[in-house]
């Protein structure tokens, strides 16, 4: 189990082969701990491994493509649904939400590499997974867990390509005190691409100096945790952003720059190249 852990830690801190060849070997290590582990003889172990195991095989999945992402996926949601057969609301509830959490990050990713109604299903258990966690991971109880919570709802429903549902709800959420700042950046981004699915682009000047500010506000050190690979495959494939994925990620990546003073001179650059694009 400990060496599972240490391995997933160090494949997330890398990345290409070497990342997919520890979380490989993260896997393996569970799978030898369910060889001792098991559902009858020692049941929290067997769930807390097989919430481990859905960690890796969710990052695996996440990070490779094709075929071999949706398996690794498939897995994961595996993993996690087996964890929650021990881990149930009434006698583990805290692990229980924590297990819905990481549910909805495994379906959520699933739904934006599949397409039609299989899509709309996964992306639907996503939500429904994240409002089961809500119900243990309240506001002033666990703030930090009901950000996540609320903030990776509000990432599914635009990718629902519920854009009045995201205007509305990150309008509300930017307004919370309990939101972190890194979650406020992320909603941000979220509002300003739902303006720009529904061709409502007079707004976002506006919306692109409230972020700048934001930024202001922040500590040097600050960097984003949240992570826009979902977002940015999703920009890629919708026909609404055709025209203006290119700057839409290039968006996202001035928010990802290593401390505050690149993230503003490169969010600078982004809000000049909208104006320019406004002209044409």
């Amino acid at each position: 189990m400990n060496l599972g852990l240490a391995l997933a830690t160090q494949g997330t801190r890398v990345s290409g082969a070497d990342s997919l060849r520890l979380l490989t070997e993260a896997v393996a290590a569970y799978q030898a701990a369910l060889e001792i582990f098991t559902r009858d003889s020692f049941p929290q172990d067997w769930a807390r491994t097989q919430m481990n195991l859905g960690l890796a095989l969710a990052t695996q999945g996440t990070r490779t493509s094709g075929a071999d992402s949706l398996r690794l996926l498939t897995e994961a949601v595996a993993a996690y649904q087996a964890a929650l057969e021990i881990f149930t609301r009434d006698s583990f509830p805290q692990d229980w939400a924590r297990t819905q959490m990481n549910l909805g990050l495994a379906l959520a990713t699933q739904g934006t590499r599949t397409s039609g109604a299989d899509s709309l299903r996964l992306l639907t258990e996503a939500i429904a997974a994240y409002q089961e966690t809500l119900e243990i991971f309240q506001r002033e109880a666990f703030p930090i867990y009901w950000d996540l919570a609320r903030s990776n709802m509000v990432e599914v429903r635009f990718l629902l390509g519920d854009w009045q549902f995201v205007k509305q709800d990150v309008t509300f959420l930017l307004q919370d005190s309990f939101i972190s700042n890194d979650s406020k950046v992320a909603l941000y981004i979220l509002l300003i691409l739902a303006l720009m699915g529904e061709s409502e682009k007079d707004d976002i000047p506006a919306i692109l100096e409230q972020l700048r500010t934001l930024i202001v506000s922040l500590p040097f050190e600050f960097v984003m945790v949240w992570r826009f690979e979902t977002i940015k495959q999703f920009l890629q494939s919708e026909p609404q952003f055709a025209s203006s994925k290119d700057w839409a990620v290039s968006l996202i990546q001035a928010v990802e720059q290593q401390d505050r003073g690149a993230i503003l001179k490169t969010l600078d650059s982004v809000i000049i190249q909208f104006t320019e694009l406004q002209k044409l």
